[in-house]
């Protein structure tokens, strides 16, 4: 499967949370669509493309936990955070802020049944503890997320500063904005049209609370834009495009699904 897409190595992302490509061809159908769009594309997959990136001199890290070998940091919900050497894909790092590539299957915080072996567990061994804390004990660095399955991109913050920052740049709505989030989709469907923008608000589904769901009434207002790099018409299935204007939780796997294009792959919201 990394064949499929030499420039990145391995397959980068299916969406906002969906499958690698690892994942894809072992998923039903999924052999059979890579093998189809093989050969037609060689493209970086599911990169954040970092537009005027900036920051001023930041000040020093705020949060420091433990190192390896000292004691756990408990959070407030009973889990122990303990430094662990897990190997990171770290593209870029000076004394604000990290880039990563995380990996699918990769958890990237801690929580209910991921105690141990997050991307947080990793970074507190790299970082030394040296990480911001505004995001609290349980995520301390964590500015954005990516779901367990998407692999891609990261930027993690080592002080206040830059965490804060970094948020303003990946805010919804802010004059600061200048940062963008870009995934790449291979999708089951008739993809019409080629290109647009999807919207529509996405709360916690009315009858599984473990899935997101757009909304006639309540959540959150979610634009997801997409373009059209390829297109299997037989099967059908195409490749997506899928830019990021508001961050919701599961936003571009609930949107394509919900216009009948779900991810290929995608065990949630996939309907094949």
């Amino acid at each position: 499967a990394r064949d499929v897409y030499p420039a990145v190595g391995a397959f980068a992302g299916v969406g906002a949370g969906a499958a690698s490509v690892e994942a894809l061809a072992r998923s039903s159908g999924g052999e059979k669509v890579i093998g189809l769009f093989k050969g037609t594309l060689a493209l970086p997959l599911a990169i954040l493309v970092l537009v005027a990136f900036f920051l001023p001199a930041l000040s020093s890290p705020a949060l420091t936990v433990s190192q390896p070998g000292l004691d756990k940091v408990t959070t407030a919900a009973g889990l122990n955070l303990e430094p662990e050497p897990i190997a990171l894909d770290i593209v870029f790092e000076d004394e604000h802020l990290l880039v990563l590539n995380k990996p699918a299957g990769m958890v990237v915080h801690p929580a209910a049944g991921h105690s141990t072996g997050t991307l947080v567990h990793g970074l507190l061994h790299h970082c030394r503890g040296q990480l911001s804390g505004i995001s609290g004990v349980e995520r301390p660095g964590i500015v954005h997320r990516l779901d367990k399955e998407t692999s891609g991109l990261m930027v993690v913050a080592k002080s206040n500063a830059a965490h804060l920052g970094l948020a303003a740049q990946f805010g919804d709505e802010t004059k600061d904005k200048v940062l963008q989030r870009a995934y790449i989709a291979v999708v089951y469907g008739q993809v019409t049209p080629l290109s647009g923008t999807l919207t529509g608000a996405i709360g916690r589904h009315p009858k599984d609370r473990q899935r997101q769901a757009v909304l006639p009434h309540g959540g959150r207002w979610a634009v997801t834009h997409y373009t059209t790099l390829a297109l299997n018409p037989d099967l059908p299935a195409a490749v997506l495009r899928c830019l990021l204007e508001t961050g919701r939780t599961h936003q571009i796997r609930v949107h394509l699904n919900h216009h009948g294009w779900p991810v290929v792959g995608d065990a949630v919201y996939g309907t094949r």
